[in-house]
């Protein structure tokens, strides 16, 4: 679909000189039959969420230079056109970070203070573990990334270090579940250590109990005749079964059609997921006796490993054939 005449396009923005204290951006002028009054810039901290606004960039600049900003630190800038006084979309979020100051030594030579610490945006957790990713690091003085973490109630950190300079996560293992840590993450260009993150307070959760699967049954039909040799039941269940559980079923009839002896049947259930149906026959004694209708029934019996729907029990009719 061709793009709206009338709507200023967001221009293409780049960084361009970046100074410790001052970055540069650079942008491509929209293509447009409108008037272009000019540009509108906001930039910010990448730690923070509140814009800084620059409005009225004359329309003649594709440029502006951003002073007073803290070195070895991340920022986040956009801007966007204006035609006839109507405002386009922002510009995609350009990453820009200003590079670390530098002071004379004794000596009279210069030397490069420390750049300011990663910026941590996201932590995930596991039970057992927690994940901290950071930013990029642009500054091509870093050599690597360290990482300390520590239990909230502890006063001394476990260190990670040698973090690949282009690493941006890692993820510290082995931990407890429900339990408080404090972690922190630093830059490191050379044997020069730079500032530590903020700490940052996260609890791993508790390790959930996998659910428990109900079960109910039914008959595979409403009834049978003594010539087919077996009656069928259905166990269900709607629940996933986490690990193979077997489920103990006790029949018994109103009459003497059941062969053997055995009224007790424990059935085997796999894993599933999502719910499963699980099949359960009970054989018929095909004689040559003359004798009254049985009615069958099944009923689930409690055990450990699963619940009990309250359609545990389901019965069937069997018919005489002499």
């Amino acid at each position: 679909m061709p793009s709206d005449p009338n709507t200023a396009e967001a221009p293409a923005l780049a960084a361009g000189a970046i100074g410790s204290n001052s970055v540069t951006v650079n942008w491509t002028a929209p293509q447009s039959d409108r008037d272009l009054s000019g540009y509108d810039l906001h930039w910010r901290r990448a730690a923070d969420t509140s814009w800084t606004e620059v409005r009225g960039i004359a329309s003649t600049e594709t440029s502006y230079t951003i002073t007073g900003l803290d070195a070895a630190t991340a920022y986040r800038v956009q801007v966007r056109a204006v035609l006839a006084g109507e405002a386009g979309g922002w510009s995609p979020v350009t990453r820009v970070e200003t590079m670390p100051t530098t002071e004379p030594t004794d000596a009279g030579a210069s030397q490069t203070t420390t750049p300011g610490a990663p910026v941590t945006f996201q932590i995930a957790t596991t039970p057992n573990s927690v994940t901290v990713t950071w930013e990029p690091a642009l500054d091509p003085a870093i050599t690597g990334f360290e990482l300390q973490w520590r239990l909230e109630s502890a006063t001394t950190w476990n260190e990670v270090t040698g973090i690949s300079p282009t690493a941006t996560a890692y993820t510290v293992t082995g931990l407890e579940s429900s339990t408080g840590y404090t972690v922190r993450v630093r830059a490191v260009a050379g044997d020069v250590a730079h500032t530590w993150s903020p700490t940052i307070a996260v609890a791993t959760p508790a390790i959930s109990s996998p659910p428990v699967p109900v079960f109910s049954i039914v008959a595979g039909d409403t009834s049978y005749d003594e010539g087919d040799g077996e009656v069928a039941f259905t166990l269900s269940t709607a629940d996933s079964v986490p690990e193979a559980v077997t489920v103990t079923v006790y029949v018994r009839e109103s009459g003497t059609m059941l062969a053997g002896s055995e009224r007790l049947y424990h059935v085997s259930v796999g894993v599933a997921n999502g719910g499963t149906n699980v099949s359960l026959t009970v054989g018929l004694e095909d004689d040559a006796d003359d004798e009254p209708d049985s009615t069958v029934f099944a009923t689930i019996l409690a055990r450990v490993g699963y619940h009990i729907a309250a359609s545990s029990t389901a019965s069937t009719t069997v018919t005489d054939d002499d």
